[in-house]
């Protein structure tokens, strides 16, 4: 016989394992299931036979020996439905096709070396948010929606010269940036320590830049424990083995769905030392975090997330500015909740609501509770649409394009609400397609409209706005790390201007937040599945032909073996790790072939939006409570509860954001672009 990974105990006939999607979130149910039988496991969902692997040395066997092998995709209904017929970069099997799609995205779409500035498209949203909020008269923010809507603009004007009008739209950056704010939340002594290593590197006479990030460790440490702790994806995408190969010492059989649990991966306490806690610390001393698998929010290999890049820009920049410019605090004492919904993604239950004012080095104005989810909604999806269309398509005042944003946002909205559910039927022999055929009008007109772009939007608008909420989250409850980030660019930056994406290499600390917040909430903490294209073996199990690979980095980054106090918001352990990633400790966009090409992108839409946030802002909790950072259940990790966070700027900021007229300045983006 041959020597097959390990099964649980028996599966219910018909069903296997399918009664485990219940209310609690998939991926931590699959983490107790793996914590008490084993790292790798061969399950049965219905029909289809998934290989469950919830460990940083499993997931390097995968990632990195058989990595061509799992470079397939399971044909799932979404890959079906919204991928145009499995012809999506993210859906395509591994092939000439993928290879050409995957060229396009990487020369074309989302160059490394064209991430710096984009044109101006990230720096000009996050002005745009940071004028918003300054001028702002709400007293209550929800920053799920906000965060959504400014990285669908960023993205929207990269790709498309427009920006959108978006309240809730994709939410895998939105969702990793409400996680990261309410983690800062609930403590803000890292909060505190962000926006110090901010203000110590950008100082109060500009705004924080995508250049300064660079100088921001601990804010980008912020983002990577933002991404270990609440992976959007904590299951990944599914895999599929085009062949049996051997894994653990295991056989794994062809076509075997592959499950990579980056969740469990990312809390395991062998890996992270208290992986439950919130410590961007300890991303200072991993130079690279995904050496040994250990932090794979994004997924690892070929079909990691091609955005991961420009996701985590993204989050570390919008939280960078948000903590530079506002004061945040909790709006009331109690501490953020972070109870996450039921799903395949990991999505707050509750969203974030937060106060936030001027700092003190700004113009003084009244302090405001800001809600983050709505300000990273907004500032993903109007970078995702300056980035496809060249315009924005929320915060303008031209009737032609906001109604434009509204038809756009709607279709998006029908789409990834189908998009993210957990389809049974994936798992279930198909006996009778006639939903489908009566489906096929609503689906082309979704599918003809988004088209290849529609695999950007989403990962990209999702996993960036979401990890730089959990970014704000965390150091919402860390505000010494707040202060450190904030007093590192306002050391770097002076106070004469605002930080430039090409000052974030300067920001080590606040790269560190968000490879902290990564680690901590992975926008993807599942991955994106693999399928096993021939046998192998991992971990010295045999794994069959056609084994879907999950690879829960979500357990990566919490794995105590490489993470000490893994669950400490401690962005200081990425200050002294050099090369985490080349041992698969961290990957939030995945690993080789199937990584997200937009992962670079990701990176400096996050570094210089939570730059230039820590920068202009004092951020604090609404109330003494520390921020809830409860998770949503799901495919990506999005925040249970709002991020409500005050943001006061600083009265060395206030002469700066004054000159951000925001009104006029969005009706000259527009109307430019129109």
């Amino acid at each position: 016989m041959k020597n097959l990974p390990p099964t649980p105990f028996s599966p219910l006939s018909l069903i296997g394992y399918l009664c485990f999607y219940k209310q609690q979130p998939l991926h931590r149910t699959l983490s107790q299931i793996a914590s008490r039988y084993g790292p790798i496991l061969l399950l049965q969902f219905g029909c289809k036979r998934v290989l469950l692997v919830s460990s940083s040395l499993a997931a390097e066997e995968l990632f990195a020996k058989n990595d061509k092998v799992f470079a397939y995709r399971p044909k799932l209904i979404t890959g079906k439905e919204f991928g145009c017929n499995y012809t999506g970069l993210a859906s395509a099997p591994h092939g000439a096709h993928w290879r050409h799609l995957r060229r396009v995205s990487s020369l074309e779409i989302l160059p490394f070396h064209r991430l710096p500035g984009q044109d101006g498209s990230i720096a000009d949203e996050v002005k745009l948010l940071l004028g918003r909020l300054f001028h702002t008269e709400k007293e209550i923010v929800e920053m799920k929606s906000v965060f959504l809507d400014l990285v669908f603009d960023m993205m929207m004007k990269m790709f498309a010269g427009k920006r959108g009008d978006g309240r809730k739209s994709t939410t895998t950056s939105a969702s990793i940036l409400e996680w990261a704010f309410s983690l800062l939340l609930n403590h803000p002594e890292i909060l505190h320590k962000a926006q110090s290593e901010i203000d110590n590197h950008v100082g109060n006479n500009r705004f924080l830049e995508e250049s300064d990030i660079e100088h921001l460790p601990y804010l980008r440490c912020i983002v990577k424990e933002t991404l270990r702790l609440y992976p959007s994806a904590p299951l990944l995408v599914p895999h599929e083995s085009s062949k049996d190969c051997k894994i653990g010492g295991y056989l794994v059989p062809k076509e075997t769905m592959l499950m990579v649990n980056v969740w469990d991966i990312q809390n395991d306490p062998n890996i992270w030392a208290e992986p439950t806690k919130f410590s961007p610390e300890r991303f200072r001393e991993i130079v690279d975090e995904r050496d040994g698998f250990k932090l794979m929010p994004f997924g690892y290999g070929r079909r990691s997330c091609p955005g991961k890049h420009m996701a985590v820009r993204v989050i570390t920049f919008t939280l960078g500015s948000l903590i530079h410019c506002f004061k945040w605090e909790r709006i009331s004492e109690e501490m953020v909740n972070l109870t996450e919904q039921t799903g395949l993604a990991l999505l707050k239950a509750q969203p974030l609501m937060a106060k936030c004012s001027a700092r003190r080095t700004m113009m003084a104005v009244k302090a405001l509770e800001a809600n983050m989810k709505l300000v990273f909604q907004e500032l993903t999806l109007n970078l995702l649409m300056r980035m496809i269309s060249g315009k924005r398509y929320f915060g303008g005042d031209i009737p032609e394009v906001l109604e434009e944003g509204k038809r756009f946002r709607k279709i998006l909205d029908e789409t990834f609400l189908l998009a993210g559910s957990f389809n049974l039927g994936d798992y279930f022999i198909r006996m009778d397609n006639t939903f489908f055929v009566q489906s096929c009008q609503f689906i082309f007109k979704i599918v003809s409209f988004l088209k290849f772009s529609q695999v950007l939007l989403s990962a990209a608008s999702e996993t960036s706005s979401g990890t730089m909420e959990w970014a704000l989250s965390l150091m919402l409850n860390n505000p010494q790390i707040l202060e450190k980030a904030q007093n590192e660019i306002d050391i770097r930056m002076g106070k004469g201007r605002l930080i430039k994406e090409s000052d974030i290499s300067d920001f080590p600390y606040l790269r560190s937040i968000i490879n902290e917040t990564i680690r901590l909430y992975p926008g993807v903490p599942l991955l994106v599945p693999h399928e096993s294209s021939e046998d192998c073996v991992v971990g010295c199990y045999h794994i069959p032909h056609g084994t879907i690979l999950l690879v829960n980095q979500w357990a990566i980054h919490h794995d105590p073996k490489l993470w000490n106090d893994l669950e400490i918001f401690n962005p200081e352990r990425f200050e002294s790790l050099q090369g985490t990633r080349d041992d698969f400790k961290l990957m939030p966009f995945g690993s080789r072939r199937r990584i997200y090409p937009g992962e670079g992108l990701a990176f400096r839409v996050i570094g210089l939006t939570l730059g230039l946030l820590i920068q202009c802002f004092d951020w604090e909790q609404i109330s003494e409570d520390k921020v809830d950072m409860t998770e949503c259940p799901g495919l990506t990790m999005p925040k249970a509860k709002l991020l409500l966070a005050k943001c006061r700027p600083p009265a060395v900021m206030k002469n700066i954001l004054s000159l951000l007229d925001y009104g006029s300045w969005i009706r000259t983006i527009t109307a430019k672009n129109v």
